[in-house]
């Protein structure tokens, strides 16, 4: 995964993951961490749509064991807000 603005992450990305809000990169994640947080958010339209997320929900991922790169491309889309939409596009 990698994250917006030179976060220390290099693994071979296929997903962007956008905050809604400005359309800023947050960061990108593999296809098996993709896989992982369509599966933990069971969400299977995660890239056909916007996706709200918010701190009860990062919390609950996190209890879940999700990716800890992953969480942290969610909390950067998230910033100081206590909700967010996100946007996911494959390329």
């Amino acid at each position: 995964m990698t994250a917006a603005r030179g976060a220390p992450y290099s693994v071979r990305a296929m997903v962007r993951l956008y905050d809604v809000s400005d359309n800023r990169l947050c960061g990108t994640l593999s296809d098996r961490q993709f896989d992982a947080l369509v599966e933990a958010l069971e969400e299977e339209e995660l890239e056909d749509g916007d996706t709200p997320i918010d701190t009860d929900m990062l919390e609950a991922l996190e209890e879940q064991g999700l990716d800890a790169d992953v969480l942290d491309v969610l909390r950067l889309a998230l910033g100081d807000r206590r909700e967010a939409l996100i946007r996911c596009e494959r390329g």
